[in-house]
């Protein structure tokens, strides 16, 4: 159960790590912590219920809310970039979806 752990916190502390990068590609992720891609998907869906791409996008609109909720961006492109988003619509509308929070209005 040691390795299970340790191999799982090794995806979840490499996200933590990179919320502010662009999406990555499973291949990158799967060889930046040492497992073959189709190890990672397993493992991820069967730790933590979820693809690793859904974790990831669901980790960075959670650090998205904390920053609006904080005050700490002063624009949604701000936001956007802190996660590593770069198309500000794209990311406001999943923002919205996620959040029901419409970060065009709050900024206006």
């Amino acid at each position: 159960m040691v390795a299970v752990y340790s191999r799982i916190q090794l995806f979840t502390d490499y996200v933590a790590q990179h919320l502010a990068d662009p999406m990555p590609t499973a291949e990158s992720i799967a060889q930046a912590i040492h497992m073959s891609r189709s190890t990672l998907f397993r493992l991820v869906e069967r730790e933590l219920g979820m693809s690793p791409f859904q974790y990831i996008r669901q980790e960075k609109l959670n650090k998205a809310l904390a920053l609006f909720e904080n005050g700490e961006c002063q624009s949604i492109r701000e936001i956007a970039n802190s996660v590593g988003y770069l198309r500000t619509d794209y990311f406001a509308g999943i923002f919205m979806a996620a959040f029901d929070i419409d970060l065009k209005a709050h900024f206006q």
